[in-house]
């Protein structure tokens, strides 16, 4: 292989991992708004020291209620329910990595 080639081939994966980096920021910008709008222990019922598998049975428990499929759903609950969901599971998990 050519050292052009080498080079551009280099290029090409900063490149494809600053897109990678940008989007996960984007994520956890758009999980801070969502922190800083809604209380997601709230959300969910939870306390605050509440474990992974807590906030699994909350949101299943939850989420069959609201579910916009279900008789009675609410799209828009359903959706609050599963981005607190998913905010909590990132926030042990990242809890985790540091410990």
């Amino acid at each position: 292989m050519s050292r052009s080639k080498k080079i551009d081939l280099e290029k090409q994966k900063e490149s494809f991992y600053q897109k990678q980096k940008s989007k996960q920021s984007q994520f956890d910008k758009e999980l801070e708004e969502f922190e800083m709008k809604y209380n997601p222990f709230r959300i969910l019922h939870l306390d605050y020291n509440a474990t992974e598998d807590d906030v699994k049975k909350a949101y299943r428990r939850f989420s069959l209620k609201y579910h916009p499929d279900k008789p009675g759903g609410n799209a828009k609950k359903f959706m609050m329910i599963t981005q607190a969901y998913v905010y909590l599971l990132q926030k042990i998990k990242i809890g985790r990595a540091h410990v």
